[in-house]
């Protein structure tokens, strides 16, 4: 962990710097890239993240279809007619994806 410390306080690049805690993170916990575990109490919690590299809908896609698409990645997504409410932009809803 000294060594750890030391490299770390050599890194001047902040994108440098997150990338070496991050990976070293990885390696002490045996994660694969995209899984964070929380503590919680005694129970371990996992926490999964997306983020997709490039995006091809169809242009023709409702806001809606695409915003059902995405809350279906994960097992418990926010409500996205909730979220549209209260963002103020139900008139949206049925709108062309790519407009």
């Amino acid at each position: 962990m000294i060594a750890l410390t030391e490299t770390l306080a050599e890194i001047n690049d902040l994108d440098l710097l997150l990338d070496k805690i991050l990976t070293t993170a990885r390696q002490v916990v045996r994660a694969d890239a995209g899984s964070i575990y929380l503590r919680d109490g005694q129970a371990l919690r996992m926490r999964v993240g997306m983020q997709l590299q490039q995006s091809n809908l169809p242009d023709r896609m409702r806001v809606w279809e695409a915003l059902d698409l995405y809350s279906s990645f994960y097992p418990n997504p926010v409500n996205w007619e909730t979220l549209l409410e209260q963002l103020g932009l139900q008139e949206k809803r049925n709108a062309p994806f790519a407009n």
